[in-house]
């Protein structure tokens, strides 16, 4: 009679096929394929880099004055595109005017209100870093013109003070 005999096989930790064996003592043990499991130790040291395992990075996290909506139409009433327009009031000349624009791309970029905070926030990866922007106020307007660009009229783009660089540590 054999030591042991093979009684089935399961599939185990992180994918590594295990056989189960019973001993003629009774005890039941696991033994897996020494050449799968050492080809998928190789597989994830080598194909995994090491900033995989890092934290992501912490989100950029900015407050505006206003965050709009605007919804885009040309002449004959088809919509051009959607934009989130972040604005700041300037209290020296006592009006609005913007700081940011991106366009929406993803529903899930609009502005929702936080009852906890009290506030309308959108949030969206901005080159690969998570921000969010926060705002007391919000409006979402349609147009047949492009309130951006008319405020680039009066404060041009270099001019802005736009949103928080992010800088990374």
């Amino acid at each position: 009679m054999p030591d042991s005999y093979n009684i089935g096989e399961r599939e185990g930790v992180a994918g590594v096929r295990q056989y189960q064996t019973r001993h003629r003592t009774g005890l039941t043990l696991y033994t897996a394929s020494l050449l799968h499991a050492a080809a998928l130790l190789l597989t994830f040291a080598v194909g995994c880099p090491a900033h995989a395992t890092a934290p992501p990075p912490e989100p950029i996290r900015e407050r505006v004055d206003l965050i709009e909506v605007n919804n885009f139409y040309d002449p004959e009433g088809r919509l051009v595109f959607d934009q989130v327009i972040f604005w700041g009031y300037y209290s020296d000349t006592g009006t609005f005017h913007v700081l940011a624009w991106r366009l929406i791309k993803q529903p899930w970029q609009k502005p929702t209100y936080d009852h906890a905070s009290r506030e309308w926030v959108t949030a969206w990866s901005d080159d690969g870093r998570m921000r969010v922007v926060r705002a007391m106020s919000a409006a979402e307007t349609w147009s047949q013109h492009d309130p951006e660009a008319e405020d680039r009229s009066l404060i041009p783009s270099c001019e802005r003070r736009g949103l928080l660089e992010g800088k990374r540590k």
